[in-house]
């Protein structure tokens, strides 16, 4: 079918070729160059036909899409579809499950709602982001974008509001901006270690507790809402009469957020930018803390080569990353193995489409499952292994950061932030499990996360105690000499 479809809209526009070269109306003369002239109504029929040979391609591919099947999938029932069959708990591993038995490409019905979940790596990249002109929109979520967050966040934006306020994030999040960021991460990092001498062990991390809506979601949700909006307008106002540069005196200034009221500057991206930052990096280092408790090989490789390139004396440092690369690796390892995101937040397609010989109808929403893709075997070999060397093969990646267009405008600034807080806590700390009075270990789950759109381990208890005393003196020194005054590092003419 496709091959008929394709040799009909070849010959219809094969036929329009030869009739623009046909004096249709008036008389054809030759000018002295031997060019011919002709009035321009000779070229109206062919032009006319050109055109209906467009809308008969158009009509016979949409035609044949319809006649497609939907992705298989789970069989539902009448009305609620697939609603209450998904998994209560760890819905993303329910996911890799029925990728394994229906493929790449399963459909689940949630209501009236179809649901494509993109199973493995390659489907995902191939749509959505090869295909990210139709796969970049977002579903329209009526409770957390409307009544929760009145519009404001950007993960939930649409249209030309999403493109305005993702310029305005890339002006405080380039990969240029994002290394004016690194003395504050120094400082942070040097914090961390300097607060871990006095905390070799404990729990790792603190839960959070989440608030759970039930009935009368809409008045919850305004009350929410206010509480919301009076906390970004509030810290908005404060930072901008705050000494030193920061997000809302950019962005103030952004060409891109002129005409916007307080509240959606305040909302985001400054607020919300700082929400997700601090959440999934966070989440990131407990995994990073779990991998090393369950795979000590690993830490002891990444120290020999710290001691290797920076030695006793000194705390690893930006100008040393070149030359950790296993590191680096350790950091993708981190990102794959327990993924902080473990699905890809939603996407929604804008125009009938076809993948694998099925049928995407327009307003599908569809997700990649991150968590599946990540532990897919024929991509990455025993995926449970933390295995680092996997990235000698320098063409394997992993996709943490999302897809397209919808990619995290943060991951330079995250990826940063990893490499500084990791080098120096493997360069000062053995980080192990916490060991019994009898000398027994305590074990840990290493499958032991919450539920929700980001995953955190489960609240376990190790040992981070200082390699040596001689580092224990180092950080002591470096923290009594850096520079702490915020206003210092944050000076106006450092970031303009």
């Amino acid at each position: 079918m496709a091959s008929y479809c394709t040799w009909r809209f070849c010959s219809l526009f094969n036929i329009a070729s030869l009739l623009d070269k046909m004096c249709i109306s008036g008389t054809c003369t030759q000018d002295p160059g031997g060019s011919t002239s002709r009035p321009v109504t000779a070229k109206l029929p062919a032009l006319f036909i050109s055109s209906l040979a467009v809308l008969i391609a158009t009509y016979l591919i949409q035609r044949k899409r319809r006649q497609l099947s939907l992705p298989p999938g789970p069989r539902g029932v009448p009305i609620f579809g697939n609603l209450f069959q998904i998994a209560s708990k760890y819905p993303w591993r329910q996911q890799q499950e029925w990728t394994q038995k229906y493929g790449p490409i399963f459909r689940m019905q949630l209501g009236a709602q179809t649901v494509i979940v993109l199973g493995t790596h390659q489907a995902a990249r191939d749509l959505l982001d090869k295909r990210w002109k139709i796969y970049s929109d977002r579903p329209e979520f009526i409770v957390c974008a409307k009544h929760l967050s009145g519009g404001y966040r950007t993960l939930l934006m649409r249209g030309e509001i999403w493109n305005t306020h993702h310029r305005l994030q890339a002006t405080a999040l380039s990969p240029r901006m994002s290394q004016k960021y690194k003395p504050v991460q120094d400082l942070e990092s040097k914090h961390l270690i300097h607060a871990l001498l006095r905390w070799w062990v404990d729990i790792f991390p603190m839960l959070d507790l989440l608030p759970k809506y039930f009935a009368g979601w809409k008045r919850i949700s305004a009350k929410f809402h206010k509480y919301e909006s009076e906390l970004h307008l509030t810290n908005l106002r404060e930072a901008r009469e705050r000494k030193g540069w920061n997000w809302a005196k950019l962005y103030k200034n952004s060409p891109f957020s002129q005409g916007m009221p307080d509240l959606e500057v305040g909302y985001d991206p400054v607020g919300t930018l700082y929400e997700a930052g601090s959440d999934t990096t966070t989440t990131a280092l407990e995994v990073f803390i779990l991998a090393m408790i369950k795979f000590p090989h690993v830490a002891r490789r990444a120290q020999e080569e710290l001691d290797r390139v920076v030695g006793k004396s000194r705390l690893p440092t930006w100008q040393d990353k070149e030359s950790l690369p296993y590191i680096e690796k350790v950091i993708k390892e981190t990102l794959r193995w327990r993924p902080v995101a473990v699905n890809a937040f939603y996407h929604a397609v804008t125009e009938d489409d076809e993948y694998l010989g099925y049928r995407i109808p327009k307003g599908s929403w569809v997700v990649a499952n991150v968590w599946g893709i990540h532990l897919d075997p024929e991509l990455y070999p025993n995926p449970h292994d933390f295995n680092p060397d996997r990235y000698d093969d320098e063409t394997l990646g992993h996709v943490a950061f999302g897809f397209g267009r919808r990619v995290c405008t943060g991951q330079h600034i995250a990826k940063n932030s990893l490499y500084i807080n990791i080098s120096r806590m493997l360069w000062a700390f053995d980080i192990g499990p916490k060991l019994r009075s009898d000398g027994t270990e305590v074990l840990i789950d290493d499958m032991a996360f919450t539920n929700g759109f980001l995953s955190q381990p489960l609240p376990y208890e190790c040992s981070i105690v200082p390699r040596d005393q001689e580092r224990v003196k180092v950080i002591e020194r470096e923290w009594a000499e850096t520079d702490k005054d915020l206003l210092s590092i944050l000076a106006e003419e450092k970031f303009t």
